[in-house]
């Protein structure tokens, strides 16, 4: 997993603990959390599950590894997406 470095954006990773209310992206069995506004640019690979947590959110992915396709969805406070189809990669991340 990558997420860029610089200060234009306020979204950072962070410690998921105990708590549900940030944005959840699980990748390779991991839980990977998120937490305030912004846009942010990752290199999350394999992901299994997204959910907003108390968020609104619109990631961006790559379905598959043979379409270059980036594709976007849009998710509620509590929305969550889980599949038995894994998105190849996701590329970025808003919260609002």
């Amino acid at each position: 997993m990558g997420v860029s470095s610089g200060s234009a954006h306020a979204i950072e990773e962070t410690r998921c603990g105990e708590r549900s209310d940030f944005l959840e992206v699980w990748s390779h069995g991991k839980k990977l959390c998120f937490a305030n506004t912004g846009t942010v640019p990752v290199e999350i690979y394999d992901v299994t599950s997204i959910q907003s947590g108390d968020n609104n959110i619109r990631y961006w992915f790559q379905f598959r590894e043979d379409d270059q396709r980036i594709m976007h969805r849009d998710m509620e406070k509590w929305d969550g997406w889980a599949g038995d189809r894994r998105h190849h990669k996701v590329t970025k991340l808003t919260i609002w």
